[in-house]
């Protein structure tokens, strides 16, 4: 069977890297080959300074090395239009972007803005525990 693929919100892949639930039973059917996780330079570029926030206190090494964990697991997409949904906040644009361009069927998230769609052209927004639910089903 061809593995489901998704964009995970950079609030998740934090989450999958800092603290474990699960975000991180996502990370590891990516790893397992049951989901395709997709991302793109720009993601990864915001994953990296998020990562770099003082409140987490990881250093430049630790940082790199979990970008690069994303990189290896991911398949990198390259949008090519800009999109300007969500107003709130321009830079959510990014991950519909990104599920667009790789024709994800789920983009799974905890920011508000992202949620509040529901869908976005066919593809689904959820949390991680009802992706969960689905892949289980």
């Amino acid at each position: 069977m061809k593995p489901v693929s998704i964009v995970a919100d950079t609030n998740i892949v934090v989450s999958v890297l800092l603290w474990k639930g699960n975000e991180s039973k996502i990370v590891g059917l990516a790893e397992e080959g049951k989901i395709k996780l997709l991302t793109s330079a720009t993601l990864l570029d915001e994953l990296k300074k998020v990562l770099m926030y003082e409140r987490f206190g990881l250093d430049k090494k630790t940082v790199d090395d979990n970008v690069r964990y994303i990189l290896v697991i991911s398949e990198i997409i390259s949008p090519k239009r800009r999109l300007a949904v969500i107003r709130e906040d321009l830079a959510d644009n990014r991950v519909l972007e990104c599920a667009v361009r790789g024709k994800a069927r789920y983009i799974v998230s905890g920011d508000r803005h992202l949620l509040r769609l529901k869908e976005f052209k066919g593809i689904k927004v959820v949390r991680a525990k009802k992706l969960l639910d689905i892949l289980k089903a």
